[in-house]
């Protein structure tokens, strides 16, 4: 087993550094085309968007958890926690949208990258073939203004789709990256199964994920650890750290390039109310069903609380019958000593 193994991580503070960086990078996987993904913040786990909304409620011995609490997967330690139902949720959507716009001719994984690319918390992460693109995920959101901690950094994590799948699917013939449109049946099966994390590219049809050259992982929420806290993955990412005191001189390029809101996500679309619709009715089921867990934790809380009283009012009558026992043995003794003397 391998000990101490961390994920290579660097620091670039100008963009000559950012592309020095891809290239040494680049060299050492020639034949495969890098993914990456940008995140504001460094400390930030790749977690995908429907686990952030994870509940714990047992702990690893089945005991319920008295107060309810949003799922640390880097310590989860076998917690049971809750999620809103992703199967139900993809139904929701699909049904919603295909009021405004053709879905028959999508299969279930293209309508889930879909989704997950307008707005719906589901277990995919994006990731995109566009360093620049990654780039201005992991810096356009950030306001200098609100952050003056030169110990801060925004990130941009870096990939070989093609070894992750290798590693996911070890000793299976094909290990190739996935393709939603060709290996949907491949895709949906593997979603069943208790693996880490595995690699499929997205379908270039939507403009918004066509711009973005969406790409995507998958975390088996069953598994329960994202795929920075698993080392047989370590090998094969890439983090680049971007302190936020030089974020601006990298925000001149965005322009150049062509980076922003509206050439990355188009304008907003009914796709994107629906999801948002869709995923605050299944947040509000799941927090309706946590509420009723916490009542019921709290009844049976009161009746442990009741039964411990009772036990200690009985125990004292007890221990006063046993005293009362007592001292009448005792006098009864008194009396007969008296009555034979």
């Amino acid at each position: 087993m391998r000990k101490n193994i961390q994920i290579i991580s660097c620091e670039i503070k100008t963009m000559d550094e950012y592309f020095s960086t891809l290239e040494q990078i680049s060299e050492k996987y020639k034949e495969v085309k890098l993914w990456y993904r940008g995140q504001m913040d460094s400390e930030w786990s790749l977690i995908p968007g429907l686990l952030r909304e994870a509940y714990s409620v047992e702990n690893c011995i089945g005991e319920r958890i008295q107060k309810l609490k949003k799922t640390n997967f880097s310590e989860q330690n076998n917690e049971r926690f809750l999620i809103p139902n992703p199967k139900m949720m993809l139904k929701d959507y699909r049904q919603s949208i295909s009021e405004i716009t053709y879905v028959d001719d999508l299969n279930d994984v293209q309508v889930l990258e879909l989704s997950q690319h307008y707005g719906l918390p589901t277990l995919l992460l994006d990731w995109t073939s566009d360093p620049m693109v990654a780039l201005y995920f992991a810096l356009s959101g950030i306001n200098i203004s609100e952050y003056k901690r030169d110990n801060k950094f925004a990130i941009v994590w870096v990939i070989n789709p093609l070894e992750i799948n290798r590693k996911t699917f070890e000793g299976e013939e094909n290990q190739d990256i996935l393709d939603s449109k060709r290996d949907s049946g491949k895709i949906l099966e593997e979603m069943e199964e208790y693996i880490g994390t595995f690699c499929f590219k997205g379908t270039k049809d939507n403009p918004r994920i066509c711009r973005q050259s969406g790409n995507f992982t998958y975390t088996c929420y069953k598994n329960a650890k994202m795929m920075n806290d698993m080392d047989c993955y370590f090998d094969h990412m890439y983090k680049i750290n971007i302190p936020y005191s030089v974020v601006d001189n990298f925000k001149k390029f965005f322009k150049i390039f062509d980076l922003n809101e509206d050439s990355i996500y188009f304008e907003k679309s009914k796709l994107d109310i629906i999801a948002t619709q869709v995923k605050q009715s299944h947040i509000k089921a799941l927090h309706r069903k946590l509420l009723s867990i916490k009542q019921k934790t709290n009844i049976r809380k009161r009746k442990i609380v009741r039964l411990q009283e009772n036990l200690r009012t009985r125990n004292k009558k007890r221990c006063v019958s046993r005293k009362k026992r007592r001292s009448y043995r005792k006098r009864n003794k008194k009396i007969y000593k008296r009555k034979s003397h």
